[in-house]
Order: C-alpha cells, then sequence, then structure tokens
C-alpha cells in the first residue's frame, strides 16, 4: 500500500507550524472524516464528506418554506493522490 497519505500529513504539518508563532507549546494535526474499518483490506484514512441541500416542493407543487440537508460519505477505491488501487478481498 502507498503512504501517500502520511507523506501528505507530513508536509502540511510542516507547512502550518512554519506559519505559527515560535512559543507554540503543542501542535496537532489530524484528518477529518476519519473512519475505522471493520473489513479487512486496505482503506484511505479518511473518507471525505459531501453536504447538500435543497427545497423540496409541496404536493400542491409550491416550495417549502425551510431547505432539506443532508450528507453523504465517499469511500475510496483507489488513493486520491498516486491512483494505487487498494487491495480489497473480492466480494462473494
Amino acid at each position: 500500500m502507498c503512504n501517500c497519505f502520511e507523506e501528505t500529513m507530513e508536509k502540511v504539518t510542516e507547512h502550518i507550524k512554519e506559519q505559527l508563532p515560535d512559543n507554540v507549546e503543542e501542535f496537532k494535526a489530524e484528518w477529518q472524516g476519519r473512519a475505522y474499518m471493520l473489513a479487512e483490506g486496505q482503506y484511505a484514512p479518511t473518507s471525505p464528506k459531501i453536504e447538500y441541500e435543497y427545497r423540496p416542493m409541496k404536493r400542491d407543487g409550491t416550495p417549502q418554506k425551510n431547505l432539506k440537508k443532508d450528507s453523504i460519505t465517499i469511500l475510496a477505491s483507489h488513493c486520491c493522490y498516486c491512483g494505487e488501487k487498494f487491495e480489497r478481498p473480492e466480494k462473494s
């Protein structure tokens, strides 16, 4: 498996630290949208989340007053940085 996510986090962490004042004592950076997979195989350490909203229509054809909001999470089959396919057992 590639180590793109680890390398990217290291690069981003160093870039952020360079922007911070010298007297910072503690620093922590983590991927958002982290997930723990119970299935076997390789997975990205983070799953991008897409938020969306829409205005549904009433039965009479007029738009409802409030927007509906929801989201979905994407589970990648390939590394988004190098394109390497994640190895996973075949579905049976």
